[in-house]
């Protein structure tokens, strides 16, 4: 069955799954995210406008022996 990267899945070098998610949902929570993607846009780090922020399973799907090895 398909599905998206559970946290769990993280590579360690990231540190324990559980602190990059409480991170991630806090700054989802207080407006950090909205900040960052505005400073990127703003530096033309990127080109687009991001209207709504959405990361989560639903549009990003990658199977985790495809990710990027930590060194």
């Amino acid at each position: 069955m398909p599905h998206g990267g559970p946290w769990r899945d993280l590579p360690e070098c990231y540190g324990k799954w559980i602190t990059v998610y409480q991170r991630f949902n806090r700054w989802s929570g207080n407006g950090a995210m909205e900040r960052l993607f505005t400073a990127l846009q703003e530096e033309r780090i990127i080109a687009v406008e991001v209207r709504v922020p959405a990361l989560d399973s639903t549009s990003v799907k990658v199977h985790r022996h495809a990710v990027r090895v930590c060194k």
